[in-house]
């Protein structure tokens, strides 16, 4: 079983590896290897390499990084096994209040990139100062993303009714970053 399942690793490392890379690079910003070891005395193991050194255990790597690779992980899976005709969609909820600021627009980078390669995501996320929304809408655009407010479908607390301008604000900036993002589209068309 080990054997086939090597087999089956290195024939699909030649696409599958690359499209993980792409979109971890997108998240990262460095490049990041991924490869099948054998564990002694049985069994495989995914290892990841940033820089030329391998992290073999999860502490290697910060909580959002992990949980951010391991989304490029899911999307690289997806859009792999995918058939052509039928293509993915990956529903995800975002921490993304465990992102630092560095991070913010990279997440919402590597989100737009499994976007515009023709697979979908749902996405549930906390409208915050975060950039990862706004990035991810200048990315797509309206033709590629649509934004629904949630804070419709329930009772808001205290806390939330009085701060009902700052959502309104914060939406109204990702709504902004969706039309801005087709201005230029048209505009570089000639429409």
């Amino acid at each position: 079983l080990q054997r086939a399942l090597e087999r089956k690793y290195l024939d699909a490392e030649s696409t599958f590896v690359p499209l993980f890379k792409k979109l971890a690079r997108a998240f990262l910003g460095v490049d990041l290897d991924i490869s099948l070891v054998t564990a002694q005395p049985a069994g495989v193991n995914l290892q990841i390499e940033m820089r030329g050194n391998a992290r073999r255990k999860q502490s290697q790597l910060s909580e959002s990084q992990r949980f951010f690779v391991d989304i490029a992980l899911r999307m690289a899976l997806a859009q792999y096994i995918s058939d052509p005709t039928s293509l993915a969609t990956l529903f995800i909820d975002t921490p993304e209040g465990s992102l630092d600021i560095a991070y913010e627009d990279r997440a919402g980078l590597m989100f737009a990139n499994f976007v515009k390669s023709g697979h979908a995501m749902i996405m549930t996320a906390n409208i915050n100062s975060s950039k990862l929304l706004t990035t991810l809408a200048q990315s797509c655009g309206a033709s590629s993303m649509t934004i629904v407010q949630m804070t419709h479908w329930t009772e808001l607390s205290d806390v939330q009714s009085k701060a009902e301008s700052m959502f309104r604000d914060a939406f109204a900036e990702i709504e902004a970053a969706l039309t801005a993002t087709d201005l230029l589209d048209a505009d570089t068309l000639g429409v």
